[in-house]
């Protein structure tokens, strides 16, 4: 539902029950986000932001596009992967942007780091030596998880099934409706009768932004 006090409430009421000193928010707006307009993104955010603070927590909100899928993959399984891929240095170059962008404030708003060019710098070196991959494990494992899943993605869920499906003809790609990649892997996790849809962007869709040159197939 997109109520904005139902959804502020819904979200912070989790947050705060967890302990939290501060907190920092991912406030998505375009085609593929509850918020469809910056306007009720900003909104909404503001609306967090105050009551977080007005229950004594810091908090801060970035608002960040979803016109288009982030990143290369759409689906539980998959995204998975690709992030222990952003943990291990590589990935999506958007998906690691973001994922500095939230670590900044997150940084930030712990002391941590005094300013955002530190906050970053402290960040990277996580990335590249290792640090970041060994924390995601040890979080996996502290909540009953797999941790072997981190450095083998591939004993996640797999698709039973696969199939590429090829530009027809050359051109560019304008865009790439979020939600409607959003639909159909629901669909498909809907036809599994399973919770981890494993619907991957891949080939033709891998470089899904507006402006990426798509070559045609000929089979």
């Amino acid at each position: 539902m997109e109520s904005i006090p139902l959804i502020a409430s819904s979200i912070l009421s989790k947050k705060l029950a967890e302990g939290i000193d501060a907190l920092v928010l991912d406030v998505k707006v375009g085609r593929g986000a509850f918020m469809k307009t910056v306007a009720e993104a900003r909104e909404l955010a503001r609306t967090m932001v105050q009551l977080c603070r007005a229950m004594g927590r810091d908090c801060t909100a970035l608002l960040t596009a979803m016109d288009e899928p982030l990143g290369e993959a759409v689906g539980n399984a998959v995204e998975v992967t690709e992030s222990v891929e952003i943990l291990r240095g590589g990935g999506p170059a958007d998906v690691r942007e973001l994922t500095l962008l939230l670590g900044v404030e997150m940084l930030l708003a712990g002391g941590a780091a005094r300013t955002e060019g530190e906050a970053r710098e402290k960040l990277t070196a996580a990335l590249a030596d290792g640090r970041a991959l060994r924390k995601f494990a040890e979080i996996v494992e502290a909540q009953e998880g797999d941790p072997r899943c981190v450095t083998d993605p591939s004993r996640l869920p797999q698709p039973r099934q696969r199939r590429e499906i090829h530009a027809k003809r050359s051109g560019f790609l304008v865009s790439l409706d979020a939600e409607g990649c959003g639909q159909l892997d629901a669909r498909i996790a809907l036809a599994k009768t399973a919770c981890s849809s494993a619907t991957c962007l891949r080939d033709a869709l891998v470089n899904g932004r507006g402006g990426a040159y798509t070559a045609g197939y000929d089979p």
